[in-house]
């Protein structure tokens, strides 16, 4: 399994976790379920849902080559930048034309971002220096975020804002992965702590130019992913045995939850009270769904 958020770093770690686990602790929300498909896929995971409910991902296709997607109704866009394979689709702009983000594999194997407007793709780059990016999440100004390596392998997040970039790097961290971004340009993020290796996740504030901690209480670390208008955040957390859950941060209030009876992945999140992601089925693959909750 390719998936891009993960072609820099830890991929088989955090995708081949253990098949069956008992349902996180749902407190205080309830959410309804609805599978999230691509006909003929192999593998399908939704990243980001606007406020329209358009959701984009990656799927795999029948000879195993990983492509991006645009899902409106049941319609599907294919995304294949034709840079490169193995397109993935990662974010998408909450409201108005739509605009994604996301990478590609370039003709070296190397991850590439890029932006998606109108039909054409766009290079994301990153900053001076960077060996390799991936575009993460954009805003309604076409503020995106993401993360690149340098030349030495280390992995940082960025902002790419009106052409110029801005690191981000939590001060803990030994590598950083900017996800989502609201139209406040604050950023959900994870890191690796420089100590002990553990994940944890924060919110970067550029007006405050600071990270406010994240993580799901109890977890064994915490992948904050999508973030919307009022900073609430979707992500999902390791439990004591590796397996994956689930959760939302509301009013700064965490809530756990899973898809029923499999392993859970969360990802994007809108304005009104839905998010996409992915589980485990029972035949080793990992497919799409969309949750509301209230």
């Amino acid at each position: 399994m390719r998936i891009f958020a993960f072609a820099l770093l830890v991929s088989s770690f955090v995708f081949n976790l253990a098949a069956v686990a008992p349902a996180a602790d749902q407190t205080g929300l309830t959410f309804k379920y609805s599978k999230v498909e691509i006909p003929g896929a192999l593998e399908n995971i939704p990243y980001g849902i606007n406020n329209a409910g358009v959701i984009v991902g990656e799927y795999q296709d029948s000879t195993g080559l990983y492509h991006g997607y645009i899902l409106q109704g049941s319609n599907v866009t294919t995304l294949d930048d034709s840079n490169g394979d193995h397109t993935a689709a990662e974010g998408i702009n909450p409201n108005g034309t739509i605009t994604v983000v996301g990478c590609y594999s370039d003709s070296s194997g190397i991850t590439r971002g890029f932006l998606y407007t109108a039909g054409a793709y766009t290079d994301v780059p990153g900053p001076t220096g960077a060996a390799s990016s991936c575009a993460m999440g954009i805003n309604d100004s076409g503020v995106i975020s993401g993360y690149y390596s340098n030349s030495s392998g280390h992995i940082r997040g960025f902002m790419l804002n009106n052409g110029v970039y801005s690191t981000l790097t939590d001060p803990d961290a030994s590598t950083t992965i900017g996800q989502g971004i609201n139209d406040s340009n604050n950023v959900a993020a994870w890191w690796i702590k420089k100590e002990n290796s553990r994940v944890n996740s924060s919110v970067y504030q550029p007006s405050k130019k600071n990270f406010t901690f994240a993580d799901v209480p109890g977890s064994n670390g915490t992948y904050a992913w999508g973030i919307d208008t009022a900073g609430d955040i979707a992500a999902w957390w390791l439990d004591g045995d590796g397996i994956a859950h689930g959760a939302l941060r509301i009013n700064g209030t965490y809530h756990k939850f899973d898809y029923p009876h499999d392993p859970t992945y969360v990802y994007g999140i809108n304005d009104y009270s839905t998010v996409v992601g992915a589980y485990l089925s029972s035949t080793g693959a990992y497919f799409g769904f969309r949750a509301t909750y209230k």
